[in-house]
């Protein structure tokens, strides 16, 4: 067990939890391997760096591909945000509400 927390910011929730089921497990089974391993057992193209403090997990299943953006602060994992990508880049607009979120945790 490596201590690691993992918690979604009250204002991410709907968004989260709006996901389709399926993409909400494969989000939940990487937040399992980190609570379980550590940050570092994520498959890098399971997470990325993004701008600043913020970074991304991707999963995909049938309904599309989705990012849930993170900061990690004293072995927590804080969602800020997430979403169905629908574009090849992530939106500026997401960026910087999670970057605002960021500040407010």
């Amino acid at each position: 067990m490596t201590n690691w927390k993992i918690t979604v910011v009250k204002q991410a929730e709907p968004e989260f939890y709006g996901l389709p089921v399926s993409l909400q497990g494969k989000f939940l089974a990487i937040f399992d391997l980190v609570e379980k391993d550590g940050l570092a057992k994520v498959p890098p193209k399971r997470r990325k760096h993004l701008k600043g403090d913020i970074w991304e997990f991707r999963v995909n299943a049938i309904e599309g591909i989705a990012q849930a953006l993170y900061v990690a602060r004293n072995k927590e994992i804080i969602v800020l945000a997430a979403f169905i990508k629908k574009t090849e880049k992530t939106p500026n607009s997401i960026l910087e509400l999670a970057a605002k979120r960021s500040k407010e945790v």
